[in-house]
């Protein structure tokens, strides 16, 4: 045996060990549930709320009224070093910022970069993303169609 190691103490003040534990609550299962009393405390937790606590939550963007404009979608690589971007054109992305909120929405949805032209009217989304694209505009209003080989 060695010399010189102590023992500790597994008991607080004459109190099992587990009686001051913190999670002592889980195994009861009531731990973050509204409207169920804390074990710990004796006392009601309080309700959740409705709203996000950081206030800002992403919006989708409305539909759009009136007709469904079309927006051209294909897949290129040409040009990018080999690299495959998806690229959609439409008249309604000459709008400069129409075009980088449209822009920002679908790379925060699909996790992806990106980039806009706004004077050409395209947008250019990093990747191939051809199948995942046409129900994300179509919710938005626009009427998708798949040009290019």
């Amino acid at each position: 045996m060695a010399r010189g190691r102590k023992r500790i103490a597994t008991e607080a003040s004459g109190t099992p060990l587990g009686a001051d534990n913190p999670f002592a609550g889980l195994d009861a299962g009531t731990l973050g549930v509204p409207g169920r009393p804390d074990p710990g405390t004796g006392e009601e937790a309080p309700p959740e709320p409705e709203t996000h606590p950081a206030g800002k939550q992403a919006t989708p963007s409305p539909k759009r009224p009136g007709p469904r404009p079309r927006l051209d979608m294909r897949r290129e690589v040409r040009g990018r070093g080999g690299k495959t971007v998806t690229a959609l054109h439409a008249e309604d992305l000459r709008r400069e910022d129409y075009a980088r909120n449209l822009l920002r929405e679908l790379k925060h949805t699909l996790g992806c970069g990106g980039s806009t032209d706004p004077s050409a009217g395209a947008l250019f989304l990093q990747g191939d993303r051809t199948e995942t694209l046409p129900p994300l505009l179509e919710a938005r209003g626009f009427r998708v169609v798949r040009t290019g080989g």
